[in-house]
């Protein structure tokens, strides 16, 4: 009798906990667009996530330096060097979410591009 008290004491209380999202619960005015580029992609499996990619890409604007960042779990379907829109923080260029894919500005682009391929040789 206990057992089943308790087993369903656990399920009724795990119902009620939401899934809180970080990247849904952002204000849209605290990110700007950016061009960026897929530059790597790990693929991985688990029972419980099915197949979920790892997109390492690299981003910036004419002006900055060029950054790298990571965005894991993702169910978006890209390939290698597809060109991306960033989302990336005003306040902290580290923290940057994959918009879509998509081309904003053609020479930051080709920027990053050339380098990408400098970094592999």
């Amino acid at each position: 009798m206990n057992r089943i008290f308790i087993l369903t004491f656990l399920i009724l209380s795990s119902c009620g906990k939401g899934n809180s999202d970080s990247k849904t619960d952002f204000n849209e005015s605290d990110f700007t667009q950016t061009q960026g580029i897929i530059t790597e992609i790990e693929n991985g499996f688990s029972y419980s996530e099915k197949f979920k990619r790892t997109y390492h890409y690299a981003y910036g604007t004419e002006f900055d330096t060029k950054l790298y960042g990571i965005e894991k779990n993702s169910d978006l379907i890209l390939n290698v060097d597809d060109p991306i829109i960033l989302l990336v923080n005003k306040t902290d260029r580290t923290k940057t979410y994959i918009a879509q894919r998509g081309i904003i500005n053609k020479k930051t682009l080709t920027e990053l591009k050339n380098i990408d391929k400098t970094k592999v040789e």
